[in-house]
């Protein structure tokens, strides 16, 4: 996969103001091309790129994870969600929580074939 920003991940600014702002189509397109980078959209359209994960955060995230879905082995209902999972919120950002939770009730206000890219979608809980 080519990626379109070719930086080392250490030198990245932390945002990323592009005008006009990126379309929804185009930054899902920018997420989807630049595997090394993570990216977050403001509502204002400012991209936040996030470096990787310290080891003490990736195993905090992991342990955050596995205890939810857990949780979801028990009740099976609604979908669990993992860092890599961008939502796209009402206010126009696009944001990765560490670790979400949607209902089966969310869930079906989705149009098929939505869970592909980002969905519009406010989880039910999230951490962060």
């Amino acid at each position: 996969m080519s990626t379109l920003l070719r930086m080392d991940a250490e030198t990245l600014p932390r945002t990323l103001v592009v005008t006009p702002p990126l379309t929804e189509t185009e930054f899902e397109v920018l997420c989807r091309e630049s595997d090394n980078i993570r990216f977050e959209r403001m509502k204002d359209g400012t991209i936040c790129m996030n470096p990787p994960a310290g080891g003490w955060t990736s195993d905090g995230n992991a342990e955050i994870i596995h205890q939810l879905r857990g949780w979801w082995d028990t009740h099976e209902q609604g979908r669990v969600f993992d860092s890599s999972a961008g939502f796209r919120l009402p206010d126009g950002s696009i944001l990765s929580p560490d670790a979400a939770y949607a209902s089966p009730e969310a869930l079906s206000h989705l149009p098929k074939g939505e869970l592909k890219g980002f969905p519009r979608l406010c989880p039910d809980f999230v951490v962060e």
